[in-house]
């Protein structure tokens, strides 16, 4: 027998498993493509969600900030509008900003309505904003400013050291219910060995570059507080004037509205009373509905359906 006849068998097996492994791998190969086919065509199912139109900003108004210390600080005003103007514009995306200086500061703004202790009268504030369609008002000021002395240190390395410390309100007012939703007091302390000068009241300005310092720092700690509180706060329109069956809402393009949109109306005409006779506006029940039919960049006209009278606040939902 000659030595190489088994070799046929060989080859035979070794052709048995290459043609195997061939098959398999087609098959893995088509069912992958077949997998990949189900991918593209599911990835070509899908489209991207449309929400242009949707999205409403909001309007708000910020009063100029105030000096109501007796010492002077020229610098201060300036300072912090300018602050709280560049804060809110970096971290509250989406809203429409009146700071003052702007060409179309409203006068409600430059000369806020007060009651007779001086304070902000917040119902009238309200009433103003929502003729102009804003949303909330913002307005604060220097309030204290602290000098003493303490004990700082370590163990025997303690030794008394002298700061000054500034402090700043803030507050937020909501033109749909003439509330406060923001009320917040920050303060900085700087030591007295960074100031060129040390504060005290009359007639010399104070204006220093470590307090000028601590007031960006302030007005930046506040203007991110602002933005969080404004985060979640929807859109809310204002009707300001009823004809038969079509009214005029405060509130138009600028603000994401359009044309043929429908607007649910609630009433807020009511008026109640809290501590210390504070004024609010309170938010009645659904009372119709507006559909909008023509828009301007800051108005909008729509035909309603229900009792709909003007101080009704209008919703996207």
């Amino acid at each position: 027998m000659p030595p190489n006849r088994k070799r046929p068998l060989e080859d035979l097996g070794r052709r048995f498993w290459v043609n195997a492994a061939v098959l398999l791998l087609s098959l893995l190969f088509a069912s992958a493509c077949g997998v990949m086919s189900k991918v593209t065509q599911t990835a070509k199912d899908l489209s991207p969600i449309d929400f242009s139109g949707k999205e409403k900003s909001l309007k708000i108004g910020m009063i100029g900030f105030e000096n109501r210390v007796t010492i002077p600080f020229k610098e201060f005003t300036s300072t912090a509008e300018a602050g709280m103007a560049a804060g809110l514009a970096e971290e509250c995306s989406g809203r429409l900003f009146t700071f003052p200086g702007d060409p179309a500061y409203p006068a409600f703004l430059r000369h806020p309505p007060r009651l007779v202790n001086g304070q902000i009268d917040n119902l009238a504030l309200a009433r103003r904003g929502r003729q102009l369609g804003y949303n909330a008002v913002i307005t604060g000021g220097l309030i204290d400013i602290d000098g003493y002395r303490e004990e700082r240190g370590f163990l025997w390395f303690k030794k008394n050291k002298s700061f000054v410390k500034l402090v700043v309100k803030l507050e937020v007012y909501d033109t749909r219910t003439a509330a406060k939703f923001v009320d917040r007091i920050a303060s900085r302390e700087i030591n007295v060995e960074e100031l060129e000068s040390l504060p005290t009241s009359g007639k010399k300005d104070i204006s220093d570059p470590a307090l000028i310092n601590a007031v960006n720092d302030l007005v930046s700690e506040l203007s991110e507080q602002v933005c969080e509180a404004l985060e979640d706060r929807p859109w809310v329109g204002y009707v300001t004037a009823v004809d038969g069956l079509q009214a005029t809402i405060s509130s138009g393009s600028d603000q994401g509205l359009s044309a043929g949109e429908t607007l649910q109306v609630y009433d807020s005409t009511d008026i109640i009373e809290g501590a210390a006779g504070a004024r609010f506006i309170q938010i009645g029940p659904k009372c119709g509905k507006l559909t909008i039919t023509a828009v301007t960049p800051d108005h909008a006209e729509g035909e309603i359906e229900g009792h709909v009278t003007p101080g009704c606040s209008v919703t996207a939902e």
